[in-house]
């Protein structure tokens, strides 16, 4: 395998890291937000009483559980992005 295959399958490789974690954080959004709008509606539909501690400590706790996932996937975006531009950069330093 020549330097140039190589460098093309690891800059291919790279970009489906970076597609398939975009696939996984919006998979999660979806998840989250779905818990969510369940859980605010299932407590204004079946409880009129009003808001409780223990709905506001939950929303508390699912918000911060989001906050650490959304981190945590910024930050391997930008890995990843680097990475990206980094085998793109040596891709076409050999090529051009």
């Amino acid at each position: 395998m020549d330097e140039l295959t190589f460098l093309d399958k690891d800059y291919e490789r790279k970009i489906n890291f970076l597609v398939q974690q975009f696939s996984r954080m919006w998979t999660r959004f979806n998840i989250f937000v779905t818990l969510e709008s369940s859980l605010i509606g299932g407590k204004f539909l079946f409880d009129p009483k009003g808001p409780n501690t223990g709905f506001a400590v939950l929303g508390l706790v699912l918000s911060l559980i989001w906050y650490i996932f959304g981190a945590n996937d910024k930050y391997l975006v930008e890995v990843y992005r680097t990475a990206v531009e980094e085998a793109g950069n040596k891709l076409s330093s050999l090529v051009f």
